[in-house]
């Protein structure tokens, strides 16, 4: 990384700031990402405790840059590539952006999700022959996670009803699709503790069945956990992720 260049590149990726940012780093600094967005946002640090000032939006973001930077700090070993992507709603009233919601996701087979996270976790290794058998001499591994979400800009005739309302939904979907790229740094992690315990082997070939195995074994595993994290959170509904098609006491046009 050019001298100069790390806080943007940092601040960069941990705000999501540009559509389809590729921002790569092996095991990044919790604390140096949180002091960065921090900054960013406005936010005052003192004695230890953020101070923050300003909007619900600013808490959303510093509780999911937390969350995330907790499972990368704690237990990503490899290169860990995070992209959020954005698509735009508009609409001034809840059933506007309902409608909006519904025509603009990116995806066309899973009509009633807003927010859609993919991830994989890909490895490569060596093995050596040795005096006695063979081992492995190298391994890493780089872990993609794409989260998409909506983004909306309230016009100047929403009402703060309306922005409320939004704020709250949103910072729930944000904080569901957070979770699962949580689960991909979990399994990223599974698979450095587990490789440690791979050992040597009398013969070279089987050495390579066994790690390939056993990692595809861990991402089957971590794959299931997200399959079942959606299911016992009912897609982020029971999490907050429910948006309102209008208000209470109101009718759609």
């Amino acid at each position: 990384m050019a001298p100069g260049k790390s806080n943007g590149y940092l601040r960069e990726c941990a705000l999501g700031q540009k559509a389809a940012e590729d921002c790569r780093t092996p095991r990044p600094s919790a604390v140096r990402l949180v002091s960065i967005l921090a900054k960013r946002l406005g936010v005052r640090q003192s004695s230890g405790a953020f101070d923050i000032i300003g909007i619900v939006n600013r808490r959303f973001l510093i509780s999911i840059l937390f969350a995330v930077l907790l499972a990368i700090e704690g237990r990503a070993q490899g290169t860990v590539s995070w992209r959020t992507n954005y698509y735009s709603v508009s609409g001034a009233t809840l059933w506007e952006i309902s409608q909006s919601l519904n025509h603009s996701r990116p995806w066309k087979n899973k009509s009633g999700l807003d927010g859609l996270t993919d991830w994989r976790v890909d490895w490569k290794f060596n093995v050596t022959p040795s005096s006695t058998g063979c081992h492995m001499s190298y391994f890493t591994t780089t872990t993609t996670i794409n989260i998409t979400l909506p983004k909306w800009t309230a016009p100047t005739n929403a009402s703060p009803r309306v922005e409320e309302l939004w704020t709250n939904y949103i910072t729930a979907l944000g904080q569901h699709e957070f979770g699962h790229g949580q689960i991909a740094v979990g399994a990223d992690g599974e698979i450095h503790k587990r490789i440690k315990e791979i050992g040597e082997d009398s013969d070279c070939a089987r050495l390579k069945d066994r790690i390939t195995t056993l990692c595809r074994g861990i991402v089957d595993t971590y794959k299931k956990r997200d399959d079942e994290y959606d299911v016992r959170t009912e897609h982020g509904a029971k999490q907050g992720a429910r948006f309102p098609t209008r208000e209470p006491g109101m009718h759609r046009p």
